[in-house]
């Protein structure tokens, strides 16, 4: 047991050694000094929740007989290019036209510039935006 004495008093000795020597004078406060201001305390704020996101109301424009008649016209023109285009893809076509397969990548595309220089569609527009639009109707 005196081994186990010995080895408890030599831990004690050694973490007395360790604890850190007082802070010199300089450091220490003066007597007339006011008290450091207390620790910042880190308050829980709530997790930000951002507003829900309203669409804007849609805007009406009185429109006239003419605007009408040309967004028809319009709707009407989508709707030919968009039959042509679909012929074009349609499988009946694909099996006769080599020329359109030759210029298809390897998952089946071409492009617009390529696809507004076919006769049929440019005797309806040569608008490469409309012709692109009607793509995703």
């Amino acid at each position: 047991d005196e081994r186990s004495l010995l080895s408890a008093e030599l831990t004690f000795a050694m973490l007395a050694s360790s604890v850190a020597p007082p802070p010199p004078a300089a450091v220490r406060r003066r007597r007339n000094s006011p008290p450091p201001p207390p620790p910042m305390r880190v308050q829980e704020q709530a997790p930000f929740i951002p507003p829900p996101t309203v669409p804007p109301a849609p805007m009406f424009f009185p429109q006239t007989a003419e605007q009408l008649a040309y967004m028809q016209q319009v709707q009407q023109l989508q709707r030919l290019v968009v039959a042509q285009v679909n012929y074009y893809f349609s499988d009946e076509n694909l099996l006769r036209d080599e020329y359109l397969r030759r210029q298809m990548d390897g998952e089946g595309w071409i492009s617009i510039e390529l696809l507004a220089t076919f006769n049929r569609l440019r005797s309806l527009t040569t608008d490469l935006h409309l012709i692109g639009e009607v793509r995703a109707l």
